[in-house]
C-alpha cells in the first residue's frame, strides 16, 4: 500500500489534480488526510458545499476544475468510467452519446447515455445529466476504449450502436433522427455486414429488420446475408416505426410494416 503525507482535507482536490488524479472514493480520501471516517465525511461534505468536488454516486467524489466550477459537475465522459468501476457495473455509452463519439452528432442528447444491464436510475448533478438504458446483453456486447481527457470510456462499436438506435427510436429523437444518424455513422465508418450479422442474435428480430431497411434505403448497403439471418419470411410484420399506427403497406423484403414517413435531416 502507498505512503502518503497527510494533507489538510481543504488541499486535497488542488493536490489530486496535479497529481493526474481526477476522483476518488471516501476510503482513498481518509488515508490521504489520516481523518477517522466520521470526520472526512464532514470534510467531504465542505468541499461539496464549496464546489469542489461533485459526488455522481455514494462514496465517490469527482474533483471540479477551475474551468467548470459554474457547472457544479465536469463532462460525464470525464468520469463515467471510474464510477461504473466503483459501482461494480458492466456499462458502455451508447445510442446518441456513442454516435457523438464517432463523429455522427446531428442532434446531441440532452443527457449522456449509458447503456447496462440492470436498472440504474437516471442521476444529473449541476449541468450533466447522465441516462441509464437497460440492455440485458450489455456486458457480452462488444465496445472500444476511447480516449477521454481523464482517461478512457467504454462505447458501443458503431454495429452495436446503430442496432441500439433502431431498438430505441424514442431514446434517440425519432426515427426521423436515427435515420440521420445512421447515414453519419455509416459515412464516418462504414458498417459492416459480418458484424451486424454476428450481433443480430442479441437482438429482437424487428430492431434488425429495421436496421436493415433503413440501411438500404438511406446508406445504399446491400445486406442479404442480414435479411436471411433474420428470415423475415413467414414472421408477423415489424412495425418501422414501435410506437406508431398498426397500418401501413409492407415492404415485402425485410417484412416490415411502413407504418411512418421517414424524412433524414441529411
Amino acid at each position: 500500500m502507498a505512503e502518503y503525507t497527510r494533507i489538510k482535507p481543504h488541499r486535497l482536490p488542488d493536490l489530486l489534480l496535479a497529481e493526474g488524479v481526477s476522483s476518488f472514493d471516501t476510503a482513498e480520501a481518509a488515508r490521504r488526510t489520516g481523518l477517522a471516517r466520521a470526520r472526512i465525511y464532514d470534510a467531504l461534505r465542505r468541499l461539496v458545499s464549496a464546489g469542489e468536488i461533485f459526488s455522481p454516486a455514494r462514496g465517490f467524489y469527482v474533483i471540479i476544475p477551475p474551468q467548470y466550477r459554474s457547472w457544479s459537475a465536469v463532462p460525464a465522459a470525464w468520469f463515467v468510467d471510474p464510477m461504473m468501476a466503483h459501482l461494480n457495473r458492466s456499462y458502455y455509452v451508447g445510442l446518441l452519446s456513442a454516435a457523438e463519439a464517432f463523429g455522427a452528432a446531428h442532434q446531441r442528447s440532452q443527457a449522456f447515455q449509458v447503456v447496462v444491464d440492470k436498472y440504474l436510475p437516471n442521476r444529473a448533478f449541476g449541468r450533466v445529466r447522465i441516462q441509464f438504458v437497460v440492455n440485458q446483453h450489455a456486458a457480452l456486447l462488444p465496445a472500444k476504449k476511447l480516449n477521454t481527457p481523464t482517461g478512457t470510456m467504454r462505447v458501443s462499436t458503431p454495429a452495436v450502436t446503430a442496432l441500439d438506435l433502431v431498438s430505441r427510436p424514442l431514446h434517440a429523437g425519432g426515427l426521423d433522427n436515427v435515420a440521420t444518424v445512421l447515414i453519419e455513422l455509416n459515412e464516418e465508418h462504414r458498417l459492416a455486414e459480418r458484424d451486424l450479422v454476428e450481433l443480430a442474435v442479441a437482438y429482437p428480430s424487428g430492431s434488425v429488420r429495421r436496421l436493415g431497411y433503413l440501411l438500404e434505403r438511406y446508406c445504399d448497403l446491400q445486406l442479404a446475408g442480414l435479411r436471411a439471418k433474420t428470415e423475415p419470411e413467414g414472421r408477423e410484420p415489424a412495425p418501422l416505426d414501435p410506437s406508431g399506427p398498426r397500418r401501413g403497406h409492407v415492404d415485402p423484403r425485410w417484412n416490415l410494416r411502413l407504418n411512418a414517413d421517414i424524412e433524414p435531416e441529411l
